[in-house]
């Protein structure tokens, strides 16, 4: 009788897939502060009822893009604090997951968003991927549905919801973390949760997201 080795008997880790920018770190409220010192703007996170940021600061597509990247270079990202809960999820969840970082931020932001999840998650995420959504070259820009099928997930966790839309259409179930941003009737395969409490307690109880 030939006994198979521990790793050999043990089940292949399901794919989770989770976006970075108010899932994992608070760039809403890190962004509004940046904002408000540099431009001599006034708004709290809470007040963002638009993804597209140029609606908020009532400026072009083109100098919406240029803030967000100079934000991710300055001390007000860098000292960005961690959505409250989400550390100790993805400790926990690695157990039993893979975990990849699926995010909209382009390539050009990968060494400051390194910095950050290294200080903040390290060692808790297999792999990371650049989507590039405000790219304006369509060659440097992907849909996250076609992120999380190349690498097979098996659920994703986000914020917005075009992304999630998006990601549920191939037919991988989206848990959507509510904001003031993404209100609104969400579709079949999205699931809306308050916290990564709920999330835990969702995937604890084994119910199908599908």
């Amino acid at each position: 009788m030939t006994l198979s080795s521990p790793h050999e008997s043990q089940k292949p880790k399901k794919v989770l897939g989770v976006d970075l920018d108010d899932v994992l770190v608070r760039t809403g409220d890190a962004m509004a502060s940046f904002h408000n010192a540099t431009y001599g703007t006034n708004y709290s996170r809470d007040e963002v009822l638009d993804y597209n940021l140029g609606t908020v600061w009532n400026c072009a597509p083109e100098e919406t893009q240029r803030r967000i990247d100079e934000f991710v270079g300055t001390e007000f990202h860098h000292q960005a604090e961690a959505v409250f809960g989400a550390y100790d999820a993805l400790k926990h969840l690695g157990k039993t997951y893979e975990i990849a970082v699926v995010t909209g931020r382009h390539e050009g932001m990968r060494d400051n968003t390194i910095d950050w999840l290294t200080k903040n998650f390290l060692g808790l995420y297999r792999e990371i991927h650049f989507t590039g959504h405000y790219e304006t070259d369509p060659s440097k820009k992907r849909l996250k549905s076609s992120v999380m099928t190349e690498i097979g997930a098996d659920l994703f966790i986000d914020d917005a919801l075009h992304f999630a839309s998006d990601v549920a259409s191939v037919g991988i179930p989206v848990l959507l973390l509510d904001t003031p941003w993404n209100q609104g009737v969400v579709p079949t395969g999205v699931t809306r949760v308050a916290s990564w409490t709920e999330i835990l307690a969702i995937l604890a109880s084994k119910e199908t997201l599908r």
